[in-house]
Order: C-alpha cells, then structure tokens, then sequence
C-alpha cells in the first residue's frame, strides 16, 4: 500500500507544478496576518492605548492574531492530503520527518542565528543556550512556530486518523477531547513547553474537521461564509473586551503581551473562528494553482501564499533593521486615529515587500536558496 498521494505533492513543496491554489491563498492571508501581528505590536507599545489610535492599533494586533493557528491548519491539511495512509514501518516515518528537516530547518538555524547576532552577540554563546534557543525558536518572537510545527510532524501517526474521511464522529470526539484538554490547560496558567500541545491539538483537529466540512464543499460557501464570518466577529468582540479588561492603568508592556497571547482562551477561540471564515471564503477556489485565472487578489495572496516560509523567517530582521528607521514607531504617540491607521498601513507593507525582495534576491541562487527554505 502506498504510504501517500503523490498527487498532492504541491501542497508541501514550493516549487511543484499541482499545488492547491486555495492552500496557497489561505498561506498568503496568514503571512499578511502575521505581519501585521507584529508591525501593529511595535507600534501600539508606543501608542497611548486608550486613545482611538490606540484602540484601532490594539484591535488590529488582536484581529491579526489567527495567522500562526491558520498555518498550523494548513500544515495539518497538507499532511492529510498527501501522507492519508498509515506509514509503511519505522523507515517510511523517519524518511517524512528527514525531508521535513532538510527543507526547513537549515533556514531556521540561519535566520535564527542571525537574530540573535542582531539583538545581541553574546548571545551565540555558551553553546547550549543558542541549542536550546533553537530547539524552543526562542531566537525570536516568531521561531516558535518551527518547534511547534515539528511537534505535528511528530504527532501525525496519531492525529493522521483525525484526517480519514468519512470519519465525522471520530473528529468531533476528538475535537471535542482536544477543546477540554486545552480549556483545563489554560485554566492553570501554566507556561511550560508542554501547554503548546493542547494549543497544537485543538487546532490540527479543529483543521482537519473544517476541511471536510467546508474547504471541499462549495455548496456550502454562502452559508459558512455567512455563519463564520458573524462567529469570528463576535468572538474578536469578546477578545477586546478581554483585553482591555485585564489592562487597568498604568500598562506594562509585559501585561500587554499576557492579555493578547493567543495561548488564553478568548484570543484562542477567536483564532478558530477566524480559521473557520477563510476555509469558508476560499471554499469552491479552483484548486490547482496552474490555472492561472480567477480575480487578482486571489492570485496576489496565492504568490504571497508560495513564498510565505521565506517571509516568516524574515520579516522581524527586516521590521528591525529597516521598517524601524523609515517609520518610527513613536510616530502614534499622538492620540490620532489617522495617524495610527497611515503608520501600521505604512509598515505593514514596507516590511511585507521588503521581506518577499530579499527572499526573491536569496532564491535566485542556488548557493542562497536554501536560506528561504528552496
């Protein structure tokens, strides 16, 4: 039996000709949403945070926060579309992590290296602490999302199950055992390496049930779309709410990243429903990406979509290093809603493009390519 469909080759390879245009779309919303996570963080540190420039910066921080979750799920959707089938004895298993390794974890070293030269020399010494910087992607505020994407990869003989269609009552069981778990989890407040694994099961579960229950249903499209769309809303309600609730004056930034993280469970439940929208929006989308028509944002997010690894790995370098200098963050200390608007457009998308220039210049060389995950 073979261990995958190699027709779905594209959906885990950058450069194959059959990839899914609606996975790409979907990467493509996430690294936009992951960018204006933390161009919207740097500026509302600054920004007086009860002031309407304040607020509009804080709610698009909290807006944005679904971007992580929503690659976590496509992750999990690529693995169920191209390994369905229970791996073929021990060497098949660790043949699919080793090509997982090889392609993203050379860029991962790399850029996490360069992030800790950048923020501070010392930091790449002793050895041990850059080795367990890496292997908790503590390099940066963004790595964690390598870590915990290998725990899927470690995980998937199990959540594989999860993915088999036709299995509707298996999914919500588990979906449901997964969503108890996590809530018991966040309950305690406990920050260890372990309190990601409920966050990780509850949304590849949650993924793989919206994938057979929306991504491939395009009946269902206008009521989905309908129906998620007021559910994330409401709950992003409730997620401000939240958030301005557990931040009486005076602020601290450190409570501010408490109140905001997307490991509490408001910003959580958020995070599905908005989840729950885009697999609605790009339900029925044409899914090989050969089929180059269709409207031009939907072939601007999915180009953004192909090279969205290479734009994770680097957007903090370049928001450091050149969004900071060009627009300042300090530009919203004044209490405008205008300004604050103009500013995080402003930066989101300098860094954006920025981000996908140094990785077309990096790819364009055999020698460089692997830095962008090529």
């Amino acid at each position: 039996m073979p261990t995958h469909h190699v027709e779905y080759t594209g959906v885990l390879s950058p450069d194959a000709s059959d990839r899914r245009r609606d996975i790409d779309v979907l990467r493509g919303v996430a690294i936009i949403a992951v960018v204006a996570l933390h161009t919207s963080w740097t500026l509302l540190t600054h920004a007086p945070l009860y002031t309407p420039g304040g607020r509009i910066l804080a709610l698009v921080h909290l807006a944005s926060g679904f971007g992580v979750p929503l690659f976590l799920a496509l992750s999990a959707v690529g693995l169920s579309l191209r390994y369905d089938q229970p791996f073929a004895g021990v060497d098949a298993y660790l043949n699919f992590l080793q090509r997982r390794a090889q392609r993203l974890l050379p860029a991962y070293v790399a850029w996490s290296l360069v992030s800790l030269a950048l923020r501070d020399p010392a930091l790449l010494w002793p050895p041990q602490q850059v080795a367990w910087a890496l292997l908790v992607g503590s390099a940066d505020i963004q790595f964690y999302f390598v870590p915990l994407l290998f725990q899927l990869y470690l995980l998937w003989p199990l959540l594989r199950a999860a993915s088999v269609k036709n299995g509707g009552s298996r999914q919500s069981i588990g979906l449901g055992s997964a969503w108890a778990i996590s809530v018991l989890a966040w309950k305690g407040m406990i920050h260890t390496a372990l309190s990601e694994l409920p966050f990780l099961a509850i949304h590849i579960v949650g993924a793989l049930w919206l994938k057979d229950a929306l991504l491939d249903r395009p009946e269902r499209r206008r009521t989905a779309m309908l129906a998620t769309g007021l559910l994330a809303a409401a709950a992003l309600v409730t997620t401000a709410q939240a958030f301005y609730a557990m931040l009486p004056p005076p602020v601290s930034q450190q409570a501010m990243v408490w109140a905001s993280t997307i490991f509490q469970p408001r910003p959580a439940i958020y995070c599905l429903a908005a989840i729950a929208f885009c697999f609605a929006c790009v339900t029925g989308e044409r899914p090989q990406s050969a089929q180059a028509g269709g409207p031009w944002f939907a072939r601007v997010l999915s180009m953004l979509g192909r090279r969205s690894y290479a734009v994770y790995l680097t957007h903090l370098v370049v928001a450091s290093n050149l969004t900071r200098h060009l627009i300042p963050a300090t530009v919203v200390q004044s209490s405008s809603a205008v300004v604050a608007v103009a500013a995080l457009a402003a930066s989101c998308c300098l860094t954006l493009a920025a981000s996908l220039a140094l990785g077309a210049a990096l790819e364009r060389h055999r020698a460089s390519a692997w830095l962008v995950g090529r």
